[in-house]
């Protein structure tokens, strides 16, 4: 019986996944918990393990492949089902071979079996991404592994690597470009890169030999190879007037900045619009305008500069937006003795040569007091709260133009020397804008601390999913009544920003009772 293994869960915030290896291939054995696949989704790679044991009939994917769950990876049955086997769908095993016997003869232009790089998932909160460097050029040899370009997501710079070994035959972004995720970004195969012949440099010298038409070589874009359609010669006149031609996404990415309407459009090389054809559309529409009557002058000079609107601040926007519209949050604030602690840390700096941080100190004490109080470990995602077992906290790193959030996991595990040597590596990551999507939107509590702008209180917004948010003020000499006389003492305030369906009042308050305790008394955070 031929037993269908298909695509599980991808996670709890999304069902869509992308295939990175395929470990099995038809006719291999396989038995009960073999990998057959393996899939990345936007937190981890996921095995995908066979649940029957026989023999691989079919593998229903490639490396790169977008799947979501339930789709069919592989079929797997006995030897017997083997022979009589045939995929579901396809009409005849001799379809595809006349279909490439026909066209053959044009492959060698093009690199045959070339494959496409796809944009990966760029992170937990997005799929859309800016392309800030293309690392590669048409021809240049590529080998697993190689970083192909490095697009810039809400969060990080993310480079995207090839996953596998050819020639660059097509790039289809550059800088600037908007992409999400399942984009194809280029081409790559065994073969010459396929844009040198594409060009038809030969064809068109002798039709046009003019100057203009060298120049028009440096901006040539390069037109995916479409099965059956031979490189036909750019006609003088189009055929069909308000004929809608395929685009190249580039182009239809500037038609929509420029507002061009690609309908009615001919492309120049009778094949494909490409932003060429766009930019010509756009010149004809401008000389029109001058045409007309000039309109009445402009003022003299603008009494505004406007800001481009970058992505990282259209994210960070909509993530503020959506928590202050969805999230129904209460704030408490506490007052802490901080003599202890700066000792703390002045005695490690002389007799361990280690520099801590109060925000060091403060993610270990928060650590310590989810033991008593779980909930702050806590995060409301589909729907329901899920507490996790360890502490991971989040540490508000602003930079010019942006506000990441690293977070470092498992804080409840670790000692305040490897508290603080996790937190320079992922801070030093997120100024260099190397953090991954694996070191963020991974953590159920967050400390934002502007105590060195000399804040002495603030309301922080809570980070979604997350279940609270610690604002954190400066350190100042404040005095003390110690029950005779006033002290000066070094005080700091922490404002708790909670989410109500998570933590109510009495539990935030304790939590805070608690973090204050700790922090008074840093021996207590041995116990």
């Amino acid at each position: 019986m031929v037993q269908q293994i298909k695509m599980p869960s991808a996670g709890q915030t999304t069902d869509e996944a992308r295939i990175t290896s395929v470990k099995v291939k038809a006719g291999d054995p396989v038995k009960r918990g073999d990998i057959l696949v393996e899939a990345e989704t936007d937190k981890a790679i996921l095995p995908v393990e066979s649940y029957a044991a026989g023999v691989v009939l079919d593998v229903l994917v490639a490396e790169g492949d977008d799947v979501h769950a339930g789709d069919v990876l592989v079929a797997v049955g006995s030897e017997e089902d083997r022979k009589s086997y045939v995929r579901s769908g396809e009409s005849a095993p001799a379809a595809p071979v006349v279909q490439a016997a026909r066209p053959e003869p044009e492959k060698p232009a093009s690199a045959a079996g070339g494959q496409p790089i796809k944009m990966p998932s760029a992170g937990q909160t997005t799929d859309a991404a800016r392309i800030t460097s293309v690392l590669v050029k048409v021809g240049d040899k590529v080998k697993r592994g190689d970083t192909l370009v490095e697009a810039e997501t809400d969060k990080a710079v993310l480079p995207v690597e090839s996953y596998l070994a050819g020639t660059v035959l097509e790039i289809l972004v550059k800088e600037g470009d908007d992409v999400t995720s399942g984009d194809v970004l280029m081409m790559i195969g065994s073969g010459a890169a396929a844009p040198r012949p594409a060009a038809a440099p030969a064809v068109q010298a002798p039709a046009a030999p003019a100057a203009p038409a060298a120049g028009v070589l440096d901006e040539e874009e390069y037109i995916p190879i479409i099965k059956g359609a031979a490189p036909a010669p750019r006609p003088a006149a189009p055929a069909v007037a308000k004929a809608l031609w395929p685009a190249m996404p580039n182009a239809k990415m500037l038609a929509r900045e420029l507002g061009v309407e690609l309908a009615g459009l001919t492309p120049a090389n009778g094949v494909m619009l490409t932003r060429k054809d766009v930019r010509a559309a756009q010149a004809a529409a401008l000389a029109a305008e001058r045409a007309l009557p000039a309109p009445a002058a402009a003022p003299a000079e603008a009494e505004y500069e406007v800001l481009p609107m970058t992505k990282t601040r259209e994210v960070i926007g909509r993530r503020m937006l959506e928590s202050v519209q969805n999230i129904p949050a209460w704030q408490c604030t506490v007052n802490i003795n901080m003599e202890a602690c700066m000792a703390l840390k002045q005695s490690y700096q002389e007799k361990r040569g280690v520099k801590l941080s109060y925000n060091d100190i403060m993610a270990k004490a928060i650590a310590v007091a989810s033991r008593k109080f779980p909930l702050v470990n806590a995060r409301c995602e589909g729907g329901e709260v899920r507490v996790y077992r360890h502490t991971n906290v989040g540490l508000a790193v602003g930079l010019e133009g942006a506000l990441l959030v690293p977070v470092v996991k498992g804080i409840d595990t670790m000692g305040l020397e490897e508290i603080a040597d996790k937190y320079r590596q992922v801070v030093k990551k997120a100024r260099d804008s190397k953090l991954a999507p694996s070191d963020m939107g991974c953590g159920s509590i967050t400390i934002s601390n502007l105590g060195m702008f000399d804040v002495d209180q603030f309301i922080a917004i809570v980070n979604p999913p997350e279940s609270c948010i610690l604002a954190v003020g400066r350190i100042a000499v404040q005095p003390v009544w110690d029950g005779q006389q006033f002290q000066p003492v070094h005080m700091m305030s922490v404002t708790g920003s909670f989410d109500h369906r998570i933590i109510d009042g009495a539990y935030g308050a304790q939590f805070l009772r608690e973090l204050k305790l700790l922090m008074e008394n840093p021996a207590l955070m041995l116990g």
